[in-house]
């Protein structure tokens, strides 16, 4: 995160996590399932918080694992192997969004789009 623009935000991640994860771990709980997107993102800092002895779950990555099973066993996979065309566009910040999202995305981006979600 830090060399991303962004580490003005760890402490606060740290302290927030210990308060909401604090009582879990506390509790005897032996496994917690990342029900939210952005979690798997900050999973490095959960662990480090709740220990090694709770088994981490990222629901995302076994929805992604569910889907894929589906899709194989219907036959609907594509099999066009050609690069995909990425467009993102966010509702604040682009130049922030761009830095950062080598830490997110696992690879830079060259640019996003500034946009407003209508009414």
């Amino acid at each position: 995160i830090e060399s991303f623009g962004v580490s003005e935000l760890g402490s606060e991640i740290d302290e927030a996590l210990e308060e909401y994860l604090g009582p879990i771990r506390d509790s005897g709980a032996d496994t917690l399932i990342l029900g939210c997107t952005h979690y798997p993102l900050v999973s490095h800092r959960i662990r480090r918080i709740i220990g090694r002895e709770i088994t981490l779950i990222d629901s995302g990555a076994q929805a992604a694992k569910t889907a894929k099973e589906a899709l194989e066993a219907s036959d609907s996979i594509s099999s066009r192997k050609n690069t995909p065309k990425h467009e993102f566009y966010v509702t604040s910040d682009p130049d922030r969004f761009t830095s950062s999202s080598g830490y997110f995305l696992g690879e830079a981006l060259g640019r996003a789009t500034l946009t407003t979600i209508g009414k």
